[in-house]
């Protein structure tokens, strides 16, 4: 009797971590788990390098003005406002209320890229503008692309 006594005790146990650690790795891995997202990743690596090659061409042409060239760079500020809403949309299908690292980077690059935009038509592109800008997208497309990455891990890819 003693015996069937301990050994109850230690299923109790064993049950009992069994079904903690069941509830932290759910709430770790299974709650929070939103899939990988090639087409976000593919969006946003092709946005990111876009932007780049965008900024290059400004600093070529700029000649050390400020002077505003809105309406030359309006097509890329309207692509990239497309672009970030399409990629915005899937995350946003995607995500969990605990998962909101990606829309919250979309969120931010959308913020920076209308910043930008909107400067460009007030008072030009400056070295000082093109510089904040850069550090704040790097900042959020590395966020957003070191998420996707990890979410391929996870789902195996």
């Amino acid at each position: 009797m003693k015996e069937g006594n301990l050994l109850l005790q230690r299923g109790k146990r064993v049950l009992w971590r069994t079904g903690i650690f069941a509830l932290i790795s759910s709430s770790i891995f299974g709650c929070a788990f939103v899939p990988y997202d090639p087409q976000i990743d593919q969006g946003a690596t092709e946005l990111y390098k876009d932007t780049y090659v965008f900024l290059l061409s400004i600093e070529a042409n700029r000649n050390g003005t400020s002077k505003s060239a809105y309406y030359t760079h309006k097509k890329f500020y309207n692509d990239a406002a497309a672009r970030l809403a399409a990629l915005k949309l899937r995350a946003e299908i995607q995500s969990t209320p605990k998962e909101q690292e990606v829309v919250k980077a979309i969120t931010n690059l959308q913020a920076a890229y209308t910043a930008l935009a909107s400067t460009d038509r007030m008072n030009g592109l400056n070295s000082r503008t093109l510089a904040e800008f850069q550090n704040s997208v790097d900042r959020e497309f590395q966020a957003l692309l070191k998420k996707e990455a990890f979410q391929k891990a996870l789902s195996g890819g």
